[in-house]
């Protein structure tokens, strides 16, 4: 089976639930930042389980924020605890489950500006659990020739070099998902890192419709393989044993 699995960057989700409602469907998962979405705030659509992260109290509320529709059916688990030490960061991750192997998938907002400190995304990752079986995929805001960006900014330097360190590469690497403005160049923002052992399972489209933001939606699907269904029982088997052997 094709597990598919969308990002895009909706730049307040709440004026444009019309749009997704008509194109959620076509993936299993969909990764939404800068939802703009408050505490207050219930963003549900038929057929989905909507998980959020807001923009930290404390902070400029009404902006930044990633959220998660995962699709009915689908077994999962929020995963915990995931160590953002950045005020700049909103990340939230689930566990997918029910597969022949679980498949960690964290989305990630990251709002422009100020420059991370070496080793946040070290810990992020490492925070994450099953280093091995990991997606990492939302609007970083961070530029690099590596990835299709006509600069490298010091975000895109450090993004690259802290997650090649915990073997995860960019999927992606070819696309332009954010409109170029006032006759700039477009720039390749919202990306898909993957673990390595991942990585050759993989195949990713760019959109060609930005559904109402400044930004492409990109997707991916993984080839992967559900587990096959075991019924649980109780019961004892009447088959006799001898000295460990079954006879």
């Amino acid at each position: 089976m094709d597990l598919k699995i969308m990002t895009w960057n909706a730049r307040d989700w709440k004026n444009k639930k019309e749009e997704l409602c008509k194109r959620v469907h076509d993936y299993d998962i969909n990764i939404i930042t800068e939802t703009k979405n408050r505490d207050k705030d219930r963003f549900c659509i038929s057929g989905y389980i909507t998980i959020t992260k807001n923009r930290r109290s404390g902070l400029i509320t009404g902006a930044g924020g990633v959220a998660m529709l995962i699709k009915k059916g689908i077994k999962f688990e929020e995963i915990k605890n995931i160590q953002v030490n950045s005020n700049n960061i909103e990340a939230l991750g689930v566990r997918i489950k029910g597969l022949d192997r679980a498949i960690n998938l964290i989305g990630i907002y990251r709002k422009p500006g100020e420059t991370e400190q070496p080793g946040v995304w070290k810990r992020l990752v490492e925070s994450s659990g099953d280093i091995e079986s990991l997606i990492l995929t939302g609007d970083f805001n961070a530029h690099n020739r590596v990835w299709n960006c006509e600069q490298t900014d010091k975000n895109g330097e450090i993004l690259m070099e802290e997650l090649e360190e915990k073997n995860m590469f960019v999927v992606n690497s070819d696309t332009l998902t954010r409109i170029g403005e006032g006759g700039t160049r477009p720039s390749n923002l919202d990306l898909i890192f993957s673990s390595d052992r991942l990585f050759s399972l993989m195949k990713h489209k760019q959109g060609d419709d930005t559904w109402g933001s400044d930004h492409f939606p990109v997707s991916c699907e993984i080839n992967v393989k559900k587990c096959p269904y075991r019924k649980l029982t109780n019961r004892i088997s009447r088959k006799k044993t001898i000295g460990g052997t079954m006879k």
